[in-house]
């Protein structure tokens, strides 16, 4: 039995402090999203959210609902996304598809999010994160992740859109529903 200045109770004492120690440097030196914003599974009925508000509710008369909450309301420690807002869009009472969306900070959280959650890529050399313009896509599972950062008028925005495999012909068939009422619009 080796100790350190006495007991093995102080060894062990002096392992937990370095332990703690070696976590709390950890802890302030990466950054590690802790919000999940998946609180229900693709394919689940909005009924099913178990939320402390009453969401914004968006119908559209093509099936479908945006259910719009601000993520302080779903990731209520993360502070670095606050005035980011997550859509929810359930068509036919189906969760389909979430987006996360960032407009006009310009502080290109999301990609920080979407780096850390899924993976990370590279950026075009001499690009700062702030200045990246274009998009990424992770495939997890049976899920479809894409990233997207782009001008919009008066500024930028970074959307982070997740899609499951399960459900994307309906996505595809509700989208195409809005098509055709576009192009009738012309």
């Amino acid at each position: 039995n080796y100790t350190f200045g006495g007991s093995s109770n102080n060894c062990f004492t002096m392992i937990r402090k370095l332990f703690l120690l070696l976590i709390l440097y950890l802890g302030f030196n990466t950054h590690i999203f802790a919000c999940d914003i998946k609180i229900i599974s693709f394919g689940s009925e909005k009924e099913k959210m178990n939320l402390s508000i009453n969401p914004e509710i968006f119908p559209d008369q093509f099936g479908g609902e945006n259910l719009l909450i601000p993520i302080n309301e779903i990731c209520k420690t993360e502070e670095s996304l606050f005035g980011s807002m997550i859509n929810y869009l359930f068509v036919n009472n189906k969760l389909l598809q979430i987006t996360l969306m960032r407009a006009n900070l310009n502080d290109a959280r999301l990609l920080d999010f979407a780096m850390d959650s899924y993976g990370e890529f590279s950026l075009p050399s001499g690009i700062k994160k702030q200045n990246f313009r274009g998009n990424h896509v992770w495939e997890k599972g049976n899920e479809n992740i894409n990233y997207v950062h782009t001008n919009i008028h008066d500024g930028e925005a970074e959307f982070i859109e997740i899609t499951n495999d399960l459900y994307l012909l309906d996505l595809e068939k509700y989208n195409q529903k809005i098509g055709k009422w576009l192009d009738s619009q012309k």
